[in-house]
Parts: structure tokens; C-alpha cells; sequence
């Protein structure tokens, strides 16, 4: 019995040499004892899915596990990484991950720290399945076809619930987190330090594609890099049914006017934090998307949305004293309703009400609250209001 602290897939015939060294790195796997590690340093090819029970793994900075053959053929969906529902309590250090068509992780474990420092693929970075419990994985850098964390195949019986996963920089052409329905998902949270990505129509950083809301999600973007979309995206940040979900958005670079921040489709009770730190064109600053469906969400009478905004003209300018900028909240209580609104400041009396326009002859649903600086404020100065609409 080996008592060696590490297993090295190099002595069950790795070659890292362009190859698939699929074989070699399942067998040393599979040889590790619970207390050993296998210890990745190469650069490997690999075929087919590698699974991970009750193993632990290590790997050198410059580690890496390349799609071959059908892992990496056009079309296909191979994933790297799975780890099957059980519950692991040990950290594991992956290699860097690339081309691959399918998951690089799929993990349905709990009580999982998986860090792994660049996932470079076709298909999604992270796939969250049933029985993925208080987990903390963390990818370094995320560079994916489509989404950076997919949210899959939970049931009552297998929930994913109490799961971090965070990222310090992420580019990607379509989704941040995509969620497609499943059942018990709830309380999870998603963290992006720097986020850069070229949205496509319908997109979103936090995209739920079902009319399920996704309920007590932590949902953080620090720095927005850029990568304006070619066509207009129904949003920036959330697009589709969210409950009681905080929304945190900070550092975000000016985007063309009337272009959402967030669009939330069904659901209720959500909060919203957002900072525009590179100034605003004209009078916009924000812009928030709410949409009700069937009276359940936003704008339901005598209901109330509670979002929060720091306003800045840069990041060490101030706010001139007699200042007007315009916040468009989105409605359907708008078109030609008797609805009224009640839009309160709550935090900072520098600023007062100035003046409220129904849009919707011109853009559908669309409301523009202009607000007056009656005194000089500060850079990310914070600024709450509270949006009523009711009969």
C-alpha cells in the first residue's frame, strides 16, 4: 500500500504529448487513496469525462487539460470534470481547462472547495446538478461559449442550495449564470470581481431562460469591463423571474440610453444595488426594467420595489448643486392607466423629486423620474427611492 502523500498520472502512462491521456489520468484517479492526492503538473489531452469520488486533486500553476478527439469536436458535449452527488469536505486545485464542448466542472457533490485558476471552453464553465450543497468553487478567470454557471436537474429530493461561486474575471458572449427552472435551487450566490462579455439579444449577466423565479440569490458584479452588445439586449445585469434576490452592481461603465439594467419578468421582493462610476450621457444614469406578470411582481397596488443607486458624473467628481438627471423605470401601469406613483427618496435629502413624465406615447411603459441635486453631492454618494404604483 502506497503511503506517498501524491499519485502522478505520469506513472500510469500520461504522455502530455498531444495525445489522449484520458486512460492514464481515470486510472490515477481511481488508484488514489482517500488521503493522497493526484498531483496534475503536464499538459494532458483527454477524450472523455474524468470522474472524482472521494478523491483529492492538486495541480502546478501551469497544469492544463486539453479536449482531444471527442471532447473537442464541433457539436459534441463532453465535460472535463464531473463529480458525482457525495460529500467531499477537502480542497481540490484543478488544472486549467480548455476547449471543451460540454461542462469542464459538473459537480452534484456537497460540501465541495474546488478552485481552479482558467476555464477556457465551447460549453459552460460550472453546471451546479441535484445535491450540489454548500459548495465554494472559484474560478480564477472564466472564458466560455456560453455560460459561466448553469443551475440544472435539482429536485426536492437532490436541492442546490447554499453554493458560492465566484470568479475575479469572467468574458463570455452569453450568460453569467443561466438557470433553466429546475426545482429547489434556491439561496445560492454568484460572484463576479471584473465581468466583460458581448450580450446577445435576451441575454443577461444573471439569465433565468424559465418563468420559475429563482428566489434568495446573492448576485454580484464588481467591475463591468465593457463589451457593449451588437444589438440591443433586453438587459444588462437580470434579465427574467427573480425573487428576493439582491442584485449588486458596481462599476459600470455608461451604456447606451434605454438599455435596461435589469428586466425582471416575474418576481417580487428583490433588492438593487447598482453605481455608475464613469459618468452618465445627458440626463440618464439608470435604467430599470419592471414588468409584472399576471399582478404578482413589481408595480402590484399598494406594493412597493425598493432599488438603490449611487450616482456620479466620475469616479472622483461630484454631483453640481442644481443638477437634473433622469432614472427610466419601466411599468405596465403606465400605457394610459390611472395609476399613481409614489417616488420617495430615502437616504440622501440632497436630492428632491423634480419632475415625472409618462413616456409611453413614444417608448411602451416607459416612466421618467428626473431628480433635482439641491446641493452639491459627493461621488457614490448613495441614493435610495422607493417605487409605489397603485390605484
Amino acid at each position: 500500500m502506497s503511503i506517498e502523500p501524491f499519485i502522478f498520472p505520469e506513472d500510469w502512462g500520461a504522455l502530455a504529448n498531444g495525445g489522449d491521456d484520458w486512460n492514464a489520468l481515470q486510472s490515477a484517479i481511481n488508484a488514489a487513496a482517500p488521503w493522497q492526492e493526484v498531483y496534475f503538473s503536464q499538459k494532458y489531452g483527454c477524450s472523455q469525462p474524468l470522474t472524482v469520488v472521494g478523491k483529492g486533486i492538486r495541480s502546478s500553476g501551469s497544469a492544463t487539460i486539453t479536449a482531444v478527439g471527442a471532447a473537442a469536436a464541433v457539436g459534441g458535449s463532453v465535460d472535463c470534470f464531473v463529480f458525482p452527488p457525495q460529500f467531499g469536505n477537502r480542497k481540490l486545485v484543478l488544472p486549467q481547462i480548455t476547449g471543451f464542448t460540454g461542462n469542464s466542472i459538473n459537480n452534484s457533490a456537497g460540501v465541495m472547495d474546488i478552485e481552479c485558476h482558467h476555464i477556457s471552453n465551447f460549453g459552460t464553465g460550472v453546471l451546479l446538478g441535484g445535491g450540489a450543497i454548500d459548495c465554494k468553487i472559484s474560478v480564477h478567470w472564466f472564458t466560455t461559449g456560453t455560460s459561466c454557471l448553469k443551475v440544472s436537474n435539482a429536485t426536492a429530493s437532490t436541492p442546490i442550495q447554499g453554493n458560492t461561486v465566484s470568479s475575479l474575471f469572467a468574458t463570455t458572449c452569453k450568460y453569467g449564470l443561466n438557470y433553466d427552472g429546475s426545482p429547489a435551487c434556491d439561496s445560492n450566490s454568484l460572484t463576479f470581481a471584473a465581468w466583460d462579455c458581448n450580450l446577445i439579444p435576451g441575454s443577461a449577466a444573471f439569465y433565468n431562460s424559465s418563468g420559475s423565479p429563482l428566489s434568495n440569490w446573492r448576485l454580484l458584479v464588481t467591475d463591468w469591463c465593457g463589451g457593449f452588445p451588437a444589438s440591443p439586449a433586453q438587459a444588462w445585469v437580470a434579465n427574467g423571474a427573480f425573487q428576493f434576490c439582491t442584485f449588486e452592481c458596481s462599476n459600470v461603465a455608461t451604456w447606451p440610453d434605454k438599455w435596461s439594467l435589469f428586466n425582471i419578468t416575474v418576481g417580487g421582493g428583490n433588492t438593487f444595488k447598482a453605481a455608475c462610476a464613469t459618468g452618465f450621457a445627458g440626463s440618464f444614469v439608470a435604467n430599470w426594467q419592471i414588468q409584472p406578470n399576471n399582478r404578482t411582481g413589481f408595480g402590484v397596488a399598494g406594493g412597493a420595489v425598493y432599488m438603490n443607486t449611487r450616482l456620479c458624473q466620475g469616479k472622483t467628481a461630484n454631483i453640481a448643486a442644481g443638477a437634473t438627471m433622469t432614472t427610466y423605470v419601466y411599468s405596465p401601469f403606465t400605457d394610459g392607466n390611472s395609476f399613481s406613483y409614489r417616488i420617495t427618496p430615502t437616504v440622501n435629502p440632497g436630492f428632491v423629486l423634480f419632475a415625472l413624465k409618462d413616456n409611453s406615447a413614444t417608448t411602451p411603459n416607459e416612466l421618467a423620474v428626473t431628480w433635482l441635486a439641491m446641493k452639491a453631492i459627493p461621488a457614490y454618494s448613495e441614493f435610495d427611492f422607493q417605487f409605489t404604483a397603485g390605484l
